[in-house]
């Protein structure tokens, strides 16, 4: 019998510069070292069953990414979160894990919005003003943005809120987006807007969402999982709808 775990973890420092494939083998030798009872494919060449949630872009950090796991036996989840800690570089670490059920849709499915905190700061402005500017600007657009990809399709992010950080040195955005909308592109559609160009910027991904019934739902919630995670961080309704 195969056992299906999901597992968020976060992203910092210097493991921003890691690239995806380079993030999934240090997970992956850490599950190893851990002795954790990993399910493999068949044929010539076995690889442990993972599957990992959308592609982060290098330089990004994050408090939310996920992956999902196979096991040959089951393993208690506060178990498998600290002895994989102990086998993983200090910049990657397990945050939670939950049982998946029978039912639960895969992480490719489940994704439908991801949000994100940037922070910023130009030379020409202080943060005061720029933050004054971004708020003029942006409410010219109702704080919404359609962003145009490459092969003809529009996404949409929605500005949540503008502030400014308490030692005053950045403007901080905070952002919801479609899944697929590429965060640069939002980061280069403000500077557009506001028509200023930012000479320092960090940017981390704060959570994924799926979407059940007009709400924002974790994708640990039980709902998703369809196991023991019980329920996680729900939004209101009128929080989601990223065109309101």
């Amino acid at each position: 019998m195969i056992f299906k775990m999901r597992i968020k973890f976060c992203k910092s420092n210097q493991a921003r510069w890691l690239s995806h494939l380079d993030i999934a083998r240090n997970i992956e030798r850490g599950l190893r070292r851990a002795k954790i009872p990993l399910a493999y494919s068949q044929g010539f060449s076995p690889h442990p069953k993972m599957s990992f949630g959308p592609v982060l872009p290098v330089g990004v950090s994050s408090e939310a990414e996920y992956f999902d796991i196979r096991l040959r036996s089951p393993i208690n989840v506060d178990e498998l979160k600290k002895t994989v800690n102990l086998n993983l570089p200090v910049d990657l670490r397990i945050r939670k894990t939950v049982d998946l059920g029978e039912n639960s849709s895969s992480l490719g499915k489940s994704v439908k919005m991801c949000s994100y905190k940037i922070l910023c700061s130009s030379n020409i402005l202080t943060t005061d003003n720029l933050l004054k500017l971004a708020n003029n600007k942006l409410c010219l657009t109702n704080h919404l943005i359609t962003i145009n990809s490459k092969n003809g399709k529009k996404w949409k992010c929605r500005i949540v809120s503008l502030s400014r950080t308490k030692n005053n040195q950045h403007l901080v955005i905070d952002i919801l987006t479609q899944i697929y909308a590429r965060v640069f592109d939002v980061l280069s559609e403000i500077e557009h807007l506001i028509g200023v160009s930012f000479d320092e910027f960090s940017i981390k991904r704060t959570e994924q969402y799926s979407v059940l019934n007009g709400e924002l739902i974790s994708l640990t919630d039980h709902q998703i999982v369809g196991g023991n995670s019980g329920s996680d961080g729900r939004k209101r309704k009128n929080d989601i709808n990223i065109d309101q």
